[in-house]
């Protein structure tokens, strides 16, 4: 009896103690509604605790006799908050000199960025929405250390090419992966068939995001910080995180609406002193201007003088001392500046988002609508997004979710680069005296040009009204997840998402542009396809109260398919009608790419007492990509970070606020293109010599024929093995701080194909064949010189240095080409940087001086400099030496003032356009064709065995630089020495500056709004540049490796932004 009693009150007591006690449940979120994971959570006065999930999610129990709960968090100002219920979600605010403690890493894995072995940095929402740039890659240009962003063009829509820590892969894509809410995405120019010189740039599909709804943008650099997502991510990665809906708020409505205006900003110079004609004397509709000055012509007075008033429309020029002259001349011939071509572009951006949350559930839905019209008349891009992301809590263990996007995109775009068709070969060769602008079209429908009807090279008027580029793009990315919580310490999660989208291109010359007499037409449909799931089970466990541990044990499934299907003529049947019935010849093509991977990882970090950090990861991948003997790869890493300030003699030390040494290894890899193990087949065609060939199908028989490059069963993956020391230091209570890394990236087994003999039956073989290196430092650097009560002033910097050597190619293989054509190369060469220029120079001695003819008896003029056309050296890396980002900014109570300088020194760009233009007589550099000129180098010839014979001394002949020179033996056209195109393309950019005012609550609560912002902004207000073309920040190539080709580019531009954000 004694013992059941004892056991009934022992029951009692314990059932008292359990009903006493009671769960408490709450979200974690800062000021903007991000959830804030791993936050310490704490019941005052007893040690239980727990820490948030990464959804900023807790769960703590509360024993009897205490109700008061406390928030601690790196970063934010702790809080104290008494329990009233069972539910209790906080907003924290952060600390003073908060500077983003908690990052978003792989897989979407927020961690504290103190345990980091290795660099990340942060780019917020709020830099990339009041910039005004389309494309997302071009608003995260200069914001981040060791990232490199070119834009192709200036036109609406136009491409934008990236890269992190410079290039990975000789001919594979170089360009990081973009993950958006824990999905990859793709982002690749899709197929155009008329890039680079040919005239259209594709536009990045990064383009179909919209930054305004976009919270936070974390670079990945080294391969530690992406080796969890594989094969994917061997270039670095971009994570993008969009805004979420707060939990237990009232619905909040967000409107963001601006203008922006573009024009016409930096261009290469062009002469209007001299006429259209050859040996100083007037010739109409001749292809260059080496004709008279035109202060000594006037138009004709005289009517027997015939001209052409639909081509002359201002009538007949002659010079004033030729026999055609008339006594009385007439009036001064008028001169026209080209670049009135160019009109203002502007854009139109409206953006309205709601937001609402109870205890449980939360979203945030969003629509954009952008209209852009670019400075070249007739671009236009259009973009259409809607955004739902949600997420609820279906009990107090599980959670579910749904980010979804919908983005549809019209673009037309114009035709650009060295094609006849061109805009910038139409435009900038167009002599002084001729008028664009006074008609393109003849009443007959042919074409009106200064070369005549029809002629040499489009008016850019027809080009932008008579041809076009039309890409209608539909997109759907969605990704939906669930996360259960199995214990304490342990979850799982599933997160399983679709990237779709469908691209329509249609092509169009009508008749009588160049080239295409009778039109041309082409339609293609395109469907892209991809799918990923992540399956993660995470552990973490306090093994005592020194040391702690994260496991991530999962597993990946990836899918990537492509199909086009496309339809194209040269003849159209009827003009302006596009349609391919209205042709008389179709031919048709489809074609097929797809892939797959499959993975299993682990992720494990190790912390002591929060001042040693240990982490390590594990993936295994497989690919079909691959040949069966190497059909998978390992990638592990390791990493280690040390926080030096938690050591007992530098604990709240009053100057070193935060010191941290990392270091990191980490081995990644990239795979094949699809079907390269085998050899393939395609449509073929015959020739016997005597026919004109035969195309199949023949008689209703298919035939084929095997590709070029054979195949290679024996592929191995491309290998990077990457290692990274740094630091980060904070002193004065964080007001001064920086990050510095030293990295190395040794790049083998780079693919390739590599030329074979062709007793073989082929031209190549794709093979193992290269490696490279990247090697660097970067030093990111703040400061917060003044802080007062109204007044504060914050700096922040970028540095990057960095080498991108190619090390190895295969035997009997000098470069690889990347892009380019026959006066200038950008390779890859052994001993050279990645990204070359290579072409012709001038002839030198020994010590590098340039020769200068003396000998009078050979065909080479005397006093010139002469093209050695014997070998192809290199002029120059495309690559900077150093780029530096300064950014500072300026708030005084309500106001903000930010200013961003980019500097880049080093590197250059192949000016075909200058070079080009000097031969037709176009540049203002053609105007000393008078004017006496020493070149700089010394006396020297070639001997009867062609050897350079050099006198040593300096040369001091006076020479005129005259038409003989600029369309002589070393001009553009002869293959002249290219050493006159390549330019220093360093630069010093005002690259934006945002003014704006944040209105006070006083007046928000007159007004009965939450928020209202009114800003400014100015983009590339300032280029200083050595560079003589437009913006050296150029590429005809677009987003391909083959950057630094500045070939007919679209000018330089200056834009200004003008926006208004309100909430209620």
């Amino acid at each position: 009896m004694k013992k059941t009693f004892l056991l009934f009150a022992i029951l009692t007591f314990a059932c008292l103690q359990v009903f006493g006690q009671r769960v408490v449940t709450g979200k974690v979120t800062d000021p903007d509604g991000n959830p804030l994971p791993f936050l310490t959570v704490s019941v005052k006065g007893t040690t239980t605790g727990t820490v948030t999930d990464d959804q900023g999610n807790y769960s703590i129990t509360v024993p009897t006799g205490y109700d008061v709960l406390a928030f601690s968090f790196i970063g934010m100002q702790p809080r104290e908050v008494k329990v009233t219920g069972n539910v209790l979600d906080l907003v924290m605010q952060p600390s003073d000199y908060a500077l983003g403690d908690v990052v978003v890493t792989a897989l979407g894995i927020t961690r504290e960025k103190k345990a980091l072995g290795y660099t990340v940095q942060e780019v917020t929402g709020t830099e990339l929405n009041k910039r005004g740039n389309t494309d997302i890659v071009t608003s995260l240009a200069a914001k981040a250390a060791g990232l490199q962003v070119t834009t192709s063009s200036s036109n609406a829509g136009a491409a934008s090419y990236m890269t992190i820590r410079g290039a990975a892969s000789l001919t594979g894509n170089n360009q990081p992966l973009f993950v958006i809410d824990g999905m990859p995405m793709s982002t690749e120019p899709s197929y155009r068939g008329s890039t680079g010189q040919s005239g259209v740039y594709s536009s990045s599909r990064s383009i179909d995001l919209n930054p305004d709804d976009i919270a936070s943008i974390t670079v990945l650099k080294g391969g530690a910080a992406t080796a969890l997502y594989g094969l994917q991510a061997s270039n670095g990665v971009i994570v993008i995180t969009t805004k979420k809906g707060p939990l237990d708020q009232k619905m909040k409505v967000s409107i963001h609406s601006s203008v922006g205006i573009k024009e016409l900003g930096r261009h290469i110079e062009l002469q209007d002193k001299y006429g259209q004609g050859l040996n100083g004397g007037w010739r109409s509709k001749y292809n260059g201007a080496w004709g008279p000055k035109l202060d000594t012509c006037s138009y004709s007075l005289d009517p027997a003088i015939w001209v052409n008033p639909l081509l002359d429309v201002d009538g007949a020029i002659v010079s004033n001392n030729s026999a055609y002259a008339p006594t009385n001349t007439g009036e001064p011939v008028r001169v026209y500046d080209q670049f009135d071509f160019f009109q203002k572009g502007i854009a139109y951006n409206n953006n309205v988002s709601i937001e609402a949350g109870n205890k449980n559930s939360s979203y945030f839905f969003s629509a954009g609508n952008l209209n852009e019209e670019g400075i070249v008349p007739n671009n236009t891009f259009n973009r259409l997004t809607l955004r739902l992301n949600a997420d609820t809590r279906l009990t107090e263990k599980i959670t579910t979710g749904a980010n979804i996007m919908y983005a549809r995109t019209k673009n037309n775009l114009i035709r650009e680069g060295g094609t006849s068709s061109g805009i910038g070969i139409g435009l900038y060769r167009t002599p002084a005296t001729f008028n664009n602008a006074a008609g393109y079209k003849l009443p007959d429908g042919t074409q009106r040009t200064y070369t005549g009807v029809n002629g040499t090279y489009n008016n850019p008027y027809w080009t932008s009204n008579e041809q076009f580029f039309k890409d209608l793009n539909d997109r759907f990315v969605g990704s939906t997840f669930m996360k259960a919580e199995l214990l304490d310490w342990m979850t799982i999660s599933y997160n399983i998402g679709v990237d779709w989208y469908v691209r329509r291109f249609q092509d169009v010359y009508n008749w009588y542009s160049v080239g295409n007499q009778q039109g041309y037409l082409r339609e293609r449909s395109e469907f892209h396809s991809l799918f990923n799931s992540d399956l993660i089970l995470n552990i973490h466990r306090k093994i005592s109260s020194d040391i702690g541990f994260n496991l991530n044990l999962g597993q990946n499934m990836f899918a990537q398919e492509y199909k086009y299907l496309t339809a194209y003529t040269d003849n159209l049947s009827i003009p302006g009608l596009y349609h391919v019935d209205n042709t008389t010849k179709q031919t048709a093509g489809q074609g097929t790419t797809n892939y797959r991977t499959a993975a299993v990882f682990a992720d494990l970090s190790v912390d002591f007492r929060s001042m040693l950090y240990l982490g390590a990861t594990l993936r295994n991948e497989w690919s079909t990509t691959m040949p069966k003997d190497n059909l998978s790869a390992l990638f592990p890493s390791f990493s280690a970070s040390f926080i030096v300030t938690e050591l007992a003699p530098l604990k709240d030390n009053k100057i070193l606020s935060f010191g941290k040494l990392r270091a990191s290894w980490a081995k990644t890899a990239n795979i094949a293109d699809p079907y390269r193990t085998s050899s393939y087949y395609g449509s073929g065609s015959a020739d016997d010599y005597y026919t004109s060939g035969i195309s199949f199908p023949f008689l209703g028989v298919s035939g084929y024929t095997v590709g070029n490059t054979v195949g290679n069963p024996d592929l191995k993956h491309e290998t990077q093995t990457a290692f990274e020391i740094g630091t980060e230091l904070r002193f004065l209570k964080d007001r001064l701080g920086l990050d510095f890394s030293y990295f190395y990236n040794k790049n083998i087994d780079l693919l390739l194909s590599v030329p074979i003999a062709a007793s073989s039956g082929f031209s190549s073989a794709y093979m193992n064949a290269a490696s490279m290196e990247s090697k660097g430092i970067e030093l990111s650097v703040y400061a917060i010189p003044v802080k007062t009560g109204d007044f504060e002033w914050e700096i922040r910097s970028n540095f990057t240095r960095m080498r991108n050597p190619v090390t190895a190619l295969a035997k009997d293989v000098e470069y690889v080409l990347l892009n380019g054509d026959t006066k200038a190369q950008i390779n890859a060469a052994v001993g050279y940087d990645y990204a070359t220029i290579f072409g012709f120079d001038w002839y030198r001695d020994a010590e590098g001086n340039v020769l200068i003819n003396d000998d009078p008896t050979d065909s080479h003029p005397d006093g010139f400099p002469w093209t050695d056309k014997t070998k192809t050296v290199a002029l120059g890396k495309v690559g900077p030496d150093w780029t530096l980002n300064i950014y500072n900014t300026l708030h005084y109570k309500g106001f903000s003032l930010t200013a961003l300088v980019d500097i880049k020194r080093g590197g250059y760009v192949n000016n075909g356009t200058r070079f080009n233009l000097n031969y037709y007589g176009q540049t203002v550099e053609t105007l000393d064709r008078d004017t006496p000129t020493v070149f700089e180098g010394v006396y020297g010839h070639l001997d009867a065995n062609g050897n350079v014979v050099s006198s040593g001394v300096v040369n001091t002949t006076e020479v005129i630089k005259d038409q003989s020179w600029y369309r002589g033996e070393n001009s553009f056209t002869s293959g002249g020495a290219a050493t006159q195109a390549v330019e220093d393309a360093s630069w010093v950019k005002l690259r934006e500056v945002t003014f704006s005012y944040l209105f006070s609550d006083e007046i928000l609560n007159k007004i009965r709004l939450q928020g209202l912002e009114l800003y400014v902004t100015g983009n590339n207000l300032i280029v200083s540049t050595p560079y003589k073309g437009g913006d050296p920040e150029v590429s005809v190539y677009g987003a391909t490796n083959g950057q630094g080709f500045d070939y007919f580019a679209s000018p330089g531009v200056r834009s200004y932004l003008f926006g208004l954000k309100l909430s209620f």
